[in-house]
């Protein structure tokens, strides 16, 4: 039987460990992309729940690091630092398990929204520039955004 979806472009690193310690560059966006997370300046309370739930994860995993986060309206970054452990996560579990727990807590309140859209975007952050990069994408995209809604840019 043949598919009229078009195939998804594969979303990791072929023969990599996404347990292996390291710094991780991670995107998750909301379903359709909706602004449900409020603003830079002021989150909603679902937006709130996002960023509880994402500082939650260091109390879940015990090698699990949030180095660096914004939520947007739409979407959030995050560093994610696996360190070494003898009980690993891959990133894929860790997020897993926190898109999970903000949807959950969400549907308490308001079932009809669908939080997420499937899976996310990571990226390894190889080195100190490239981690210094990705530390002034997340502060100028929140900047950005804040600029843009006061008419700045």
């Amino acid at each position: 039987m043949t598919s009229d979806l078009p195939n998804r472009k594969l979303q990791r690193l072929a023969n990599y460990d996404y347990s292996s310690p390291n710094y991780y560059f991670v995107t998750l966006c909301t379903s359709q992309k909706c602004n449900i997370f409020g603003s830079v300046n002021k989150l909603s309370k679902i937006g709130i729940v996002a960023e509880n739930e994402l500082c939650n994860i260091e109390k879940n995993f015990d090698n699990v690091i949030i180095d660096k986060y914004v939520v947007m309206p739409n979407h959030v970054h995050a560093i994610i630092v696996i360190q070494n452990s003898e009980k690993t996560y891959s990133l894929s579990q860790i997020i897993g398990w926190y898109k999970a727990g903000v949807a959950r807590k969400v549907h308490k309140t308001h079932p009809d929204i669908n939080v997420w859209q499937k899976s996310f975007y990571d990226r390894i952050i190889r080195g100190d520039s490239q981690y210094a990069q990705i530390c002034k994408y997340i502060d100028e995209n929140k900047n950005k955004l804040c600029c843009l809604r006061n008419g700045d840019i």
